[in-house]
């Protein structure tokens, strides 16, 4: 699947000029695994040289690891404007997508939805132009420092998911981690006006993370509205919930990834380490909570959970049928992605994208089912781009809307 270059050069996608991913040894404004392997290895070889020798030693997939490296963690605001991040957001401004691959969801929507949905969403009737360079113009152009920030840079987790990594990553693992929360609290507290914590690990498990959560001082950060956490759910108790009230007035939303509809599959191949019935009873106090609270459940489509995709979205409904917050609800099914931790056939065998996989008919069928009810408007839950699970076929032919 390609590019839509004449679409996209109409839209300018903010995240680069106002989103900063930290890692622990590199920075991003979106996931490092969405950028185009030939434009990397071309506009960034001096660098790629530097950290691999040669190019017979380049990774087998390239990454915004590999061109934006941290070269002094007391300076984080350096990265910022360095080559990479500067390069994206001039190439951006003009409306050219060449650094950016179909991986990225926002690029694979704007390409890749049918005609008509297309136009239904993004397209004005009365002008048959879209607002969106209007926006950005007066919104983001001209932004010196990100005003969101993602907290990546520590790997602590007390789950070691297949699809993520192989081995469990304890808070021993990540030394660089309390040194980069202090950087990060001493020059982006004045201007963010939201955080994301975290993409990288467990931000319960973490013991800078929680430890960050539980004694965060608001009036430290003058500008932040928004809190966003991202876990696997498993440490998310009760009593955990209670550890973090300081920061509940800005918690905007929080993601559980969880990846299957049944014990076993959780357990024993997507999950490893999870607990299930743990899992469960956190779900079901998440869904007494009356705050307003945004939740999403994230589902990482692969050939050990490919038929669970209809199951998911049938146990969350039952589980928030009665939640104040069941109509913030969403569920976001993701296309696996290759990280490199593990070897190129046993991503192949996991990648039911594919259209050669033998599993790709069970995925095809389950997306007929979810795109019909979300086309029918029987409920509200799935939001991601279905489409970007589709991988090299035509869309339209594919699966046929109704």
């Amino acid at each position: 699947m390609k590019k839509n270059l004449e679409r996209l050069k109409d839209f300018r996608c903010p995240a680069p000029f106002k989103e900063l991913q930290i890692f622990a040894d590199s920075t991003s404004p979106c996931c490092p695994e969405w950028f185009d392997q030939d434009t990397l290895k071309k506009e960034f070889e001096s660098e790629l040289l530097l950290r691999h020798k040669d190019k017979k030693n380049f990774p087998r997939q390239l990454s915004a690891h590999d061109v934006s490296e941290i070269k002094d963690i007391n300076d984080l605001s350096k990265n910022w404007n360095n080559k990479f991040h500067t390069n994206l957001r001039e190439a951006i401004s003009k409306g050219d997508y060449k650094y950016c691959s179909m991986m990225c969801p926002w690029v694979n929507e704007h390409s890749s939805l049918p005609e008509k949905e297309f136009k239904n969403k993004y397209i004005d009737p009365h002008t048959g132009k879209n607002s969106s360079l209007k926006d950005f113009n007066k919104i983001y152009k001209h932004q010196k420092l990100p005003s969101e920030v993602f907290l990546n840079f520590d790997y602590s987790c007390n789950l070691k998911c297949p699809s993520c990594r192989i081995h469990l990553n304890t808070n021993a693992h990540n030394p660089k981690a309390e040194s980069i929360m202090n950087s990060f609290d001493t020059q982006f507290s004045e201007g963010v006006e939201k955080i994301i914590c975290t993409g990288s690990g467990d931000p319960f498990y973490s013991n800078v993370f929680r430890k960050w959560l539980q004694n965060l001082d608001i009036k430290k950060y003058p500008k932040l509205k928004k809190l966003f956490i991202v876990t696997n759910g498993n440490m998310l108790t009760e009593k955990m919930w209670s550890s973090i009230s300081n920061v509940h007035p800005i918690i905007e939303g929080i993601e559980i990834s969880i990846d299957a509809a049944e014990k076993e599959t959780y357990e024993n191949k997507v999950r490893l380490n999870g607990r299930w019935d743990v899992l469960m009873d956190n779900l079901k106090f998440l869904a007494t909570i009356d705050e307003p609270l945004s939740l999403t459940f994230s589902f990482v489509v692969q050939d050990h959970n490919v038929r669970q995709m209809i199951d998911f979205e049938n146990m969350l409904m039952d589980i928030f049928k009665d939640s104040k917050n069941k109509d913030s609800i969403c569920i976001m099914f993701r296309a696996i992605q290759d990280w490199r931790v593990g070897s190129k056939e046993w991503y192949s065998d996991r990648n039911v994208c594919v259209d050669t996989h033998p599993k790709h008919p069970i995925l095809i069928e389950q997306l007929k089912i979810l795109i019909r009810k979300t086309n029918g408007h029987n409920h509200n839950y799935v939001k991601s781009n279905l489409y970007h699970l589709l991988d090299g076929k035509e869309i339209e032919e594919e699966i046929k809307l109704i």
